[in-house]
């Protein structure tokens, strides 16, 4: 017998602003969000990834299923990488 679990994650919007050391925006910034949502059938977990570049405020935005932890990334030429949980 087989066991199957159906429930609905809930719906995550996240909002981030890519600035530099001086609180300026960084304009087109490769920015990724990434979303840790479990398994239709229960077991697991899996990642849905939103990748956009800043826009002129260097600002980006995703809204997605979110079980409850999400990572968020910036990446331009002459920055350093920048990730947080």
């Amino acid at each position: 017998m087989q066991l199957l679990r159906s429930f609905r994650q809930p719906i995550a919007k996240i909002t981030a602003k890519v600035t530099d050391e001086s609180g300026r925006p960084i304009v087109g910034a490769d920015a990724f969000i990434n979303f840790l949502v479990g398994q239709e059938d229960g077991w697991g977990t899996r990642d849905l990834t939103h990748n956009k570049p800043t826009d002129d405020d260097g600002s980006f935005s995703a809204f997605d299923q979110c079980g409850g932890s999400a990572t968020l990334a910036a990446i331009k030429q002459g920055y350093y990488k920048t990730v947080t949980d």
